[in-house]
């Protein structure tokens, strides 16, 4: 025999089925908006550090700006795997120029590129550049001393004129590690001009050609050869 409801068992199995579907509706509603949470503050992180960095850039001194790209987060990690075009002697001395100066391989990738750029272009043993700023700032791009000398090759602006001009005219136009180590080589080429040796040249660099000691090329000359040695061990090791 078929079963018969009440009016009232009805209404009360009705009820149970409307308040099932409405928990089964919130709890899906619940499950979508968590997800849809989820992905946007995944987004979000993912983010972050591009924005900042490009808060950054925006808002650096229109001469910085490049250099604050050559720094940017995605670049370091692009820089990490390629070396850029370093020789191999650069890669040697990188890894002992920052230990010992606390400088990261990253920065000192733009740093040493431009060293080797320059000085090939000017004739020079790259190594003899990356003595000079070892000794001028300690590879600090930002370095100014009393006299007024700035960045990695501590050029004076006053001195040099005629060839910062042609880069802008910006006062922090020599912070460019770029522009910095271009005219640093050429001011030591402009002694090689005049004075005929390399020990000359760097006596004019160093504002000491009177100093009968020589002291400043003495210097700049032992910390090329430390750097030398430095990559000639490495490379041995990796023969």
């Amino acid at each position: 025999m078929a079963k018969h409801s009440t009016p009232t068992e009805s209404r009360r199995h009705n009820t149970q089925k409307s308040g099932r579907f409405v928990r089964n509706t919130a709890s899906f509603i619940f499950v979508a908006a968590s997800v849809a949470v989820f992905a946007m503050g995944a987004q979000l992180v993912h983010s972050m550090p591009q924005a900042v960095a490009e808060h950054h850039a925006s808002h650096a001194p229109s001469s910085m700006q490049s250099v604050w790209r050559n720094l940017h987060p995605a670049d370091m990690q692009t820089q990490k795997l390629t070396n850029l075009s370093l020789s191999p002697e650069m890669r040697a001395v990188r890894d002992w120029v920052s230990g010992h100066y606390n400088v990261t391989p990253v920065k000192l990738n733009l740093i040493l590129e431009q060293a080797e750029l320059n000085a090939r272009k000017y004739g020079f043993d790259p190594l003899l550049i990356v003595a000079m700023m070892a000794v001028e700032s300690s590879f600090n791009p930002k370095a100014q001393s009393p006299r007024g000398a700035q960045g990695l090759m501590q050029v004076i602006p006053r001195y040099h004129m005629d060839k910062i001009t042609p880069h802008g005219e910006a006062e922090d136009v020599l912070f460019d590690p770029r522009i910095n180590i271009q005219i640093g080589t050429q001011v030591l080429a402009e002694g090689m001009q005049r004075y005929g040796t390399l020990r000359d040249a760097l006596q004019y660099y160093g504002g000491a050609r009177k100093d009968p000691k020589a002291r400043y090329s003495e210097r700049v000359l032992r910390m090329k050869n430390r750097l030398t040695a430095i990559a000639e061990r490495d490379l041995q090791q990796d023969a």
